[in-house]
């Protein structure tokens, strides 16, 4: 499919408690890595194929409890190049391994992470405590200005 070679995965975040690395978005499958991706509200765990870079510093700066912020990540099987945005600003980019797409037909949890992939983690450390508006998927790469755009128009 489509997702597996490309995709944006974008969401208004509002986080309502303090916490760390607790994960609004986890996509998950039998690839045996713990998540294809996952995505954090303090950016410690925006994770691609089971590793990326931890970006708290760059993405807590940006963000704040109580306040709501636009995050998306993108992907490309041609660049292998992930990419995260803080409110239509690029705060990250990682390479992801040679020959790795994203595996389909696996499970989408919102608001916890998954392990093993497609079962609820029960521990309380990574829930998520907060709100999602406007949660969306495309079979794309967005780029920065559409994204900038589309910040200016929703704030």
């Amino acid at each position: 499919t489509e997702l597996a070679q490309k995709f944006s995965v974008c969401s208004w975040v509002r986080k309502l408690v303090s916490g760390s690395s607790n994960l609004w978005l986890s996509y998950g499958a039998s690839s045996g890595i713990r998540d294809e991706f996952r995505m954090s509200d303090t950016g410690g765990y925006n994770y691609m194929f089971g590793s990326g870079n931890p970006i708290e510093s760059s993405y807590t700066s940006r963000t704040s409890v109580g306040s709501w912020h636009h995050v998306c990540i993108t992907w490309q099987y041609a660049t292998r190049e992930r990419l995260l945005y803080v409110n239509g600003e690029q705060i990250d980019s990682y390479t992801t391994p040679s020959g790795r797409r994203l595996a389909v037909g696996g499970c989408l949890l919102l608001g916890n992470d998954q392990y093993p992939a497609c079962t609820v983690d029960t521990s309380t450390s990574e829930v998520f405590g907060g709100e999602l508006y406007k949660l969306n998927f495309y079979s794309e790469v967005l780029n920065s200005t559409s994204l900038r755009t589309d910040v200016q128009i929703l704030r």
